[in-house]
């Protein structure tokens, strides 16, 4: 049975049984994920709830809740000779076997790394899907042992940049058991914006976290705001950073001018780049080593015809081309970043043309459909691979 709001089965081969194993299933910030989960054909079991999951979707808990149940759990792994880590192993190891499941796929290499001995025990393909921080972030290399042990079991590995491919591949990844699938949009969720005839309003969405930038992007609309000052700047999202950017607005007296709208819905979303002039993405490389994959939202503003002013960070460049999609600046270089915002502002035809293409380039490469087929035909050849490696 296939999980709710999941696709029927399409492909011909109504044998290929798909787990998919995410640490999260509800982040805002996460479309991609649910997209999987929702989208894939075939996904019969869900785990979730840690690296190493905790939950089966519709089906509880691993270990047992409470504080007798907790009890029994670390009683039953002392018998083991573990603990309950090694418990809740064994009973996601038995969970797989029980669903028939033929390919794990493991959200972040973070669980993938975690999944790796799970699925070698039993014998089942793993699929790694590395999407930024786990890639990049140097406390998780560390911790991780920079994947050499997922490394040597995934079946295959997935990546939404050819820059994290390359960066994968340098800490010790074979190349040839990677695959470049970029995040996907749906353009039916987003109406055709016309930037040419839209009021100067930028938007920004995203964490509020270093590799963000949201900093680097008040501060280009300091610029721009000193320039025209009918312009204005809403900002999506939440985090740790937010005080801090707040705190540049309110010293910059922009107070005006900037609206910080926190955590918004995906069709909120949608109906705020209907209503601006273009997108703005100041990401960069943060001190801990954290990158950007490729950005969904950057995807998303492109798919609604908005022209994206963005820095040439991790997989940005290979969506947004200088001059025909968007503009493009070096990483904290708040004064091209300014630049290219003052020429969209006082440019609409160029920004109504900018955005046109940008819509053409979703269109033709980055639809979410496209991209579940790709993914969904990895997860194929990882499956009947790991079918004719057991016989």
């Amino acid at each position: 049975m296939a999980l709710p709001g999941t696709a029927n089965d399409v492909t011909g081969d109504g044998s290929l049984r798909i787990a998919v194993v995410t640490p999260f299933v509800d982040l805002y910030s996460e479309t991609f994920v649910a997209a999987h989960i929702r989208g894939l054909r075939r996904v019969e079991l869900l785990l979730h709830g840690s690296t190493l999951p905790l939950f089966v979707h519709g089906g509880g808990s691993l270990l047992r809740p409470g504080v007798w149940g907790r009890l029994a759990d670390r009683l039953e792994a002392l018998m083991r000779g573990g603990g309950l880590n090694d418990l809740l192993a064994h009973r996601i190891a038995r969970t797989l076997v029980k669903h028939g499941i033929q390919v794990v796929l493991a959200e972040y290499g973070t669980t993938a790394d975690r999944m790796a001995p799970i699925c070698r025990s039993v014998g089942i393909p793993l699929v790694a899907h590395f999407h930024g921080f786990d890639a990049f972030k140097h406390a998780v290399l560390e911790e991780h042992h920079g994947y050499r042990s997922l490394f040597a079991t995934a079946a295959r590995m997935v990546t939404p940049s050819a820059h994290m491919r390359d960066h994968l591949v340098s800490l010790g990844a074979g190349s040839t058991a990677i695959d470049v699938i970029p995040c996907g949009v749906d353009l039916q969720r987003f109406e055709t914006a016309v930037p040419a005839s839209a009021e100067p309003h930028l938007l920004a969405v995203g964490r509020f976290v270093p590799k963000k930038c949201m900093a680097d992007v008040v501060n280009a609309f300091r610029i721009v705001h000193e320039k025209r000052p009918d312009a204005r700047l809403t900002l999506v999202g939440d985090g740790p950073d937010r005080p801090a950017v707040e705190a540049i607005v309110q010293s910059s007296r922009l107070r005006d001018a900037v609206t910080f709208a926190g955590v918004c819905t995906h069709d909120q979303v949608a109906q705020l780049m209907c209503r601006s002039r273009l997108l703005v993405q100041a990401s960069a490389v943060a001190p801990d080593g954290d990158r950007e994959g490729t950005p969904v939202v950057v995807l998303e503003a492109m798919a609604s015809g908005l022209p994206v002013v963005a820095t040439r960070h991790a997989g940005i460049p290979e969506v947004v081309e200088h001059g025909v999609t968007g503009w493009l600046a070096p990483e904290h270089d708040v004064d091209l970043l300014a630049k290219g915002i003052i020429h969209l502002l006082d440019d609409p035809g160029s920004a109504g043309q900018l955005g046109a293409a940008a819509r053409v380039a979703i269109t033709a490469r980055f639809q979410l459909k496209d991209t579940l087929a790709r993914l969904q035909k990895v997860l194929m050849e990882a499956a009947v691979q790991g079918g004719q490696a057991a016989t």
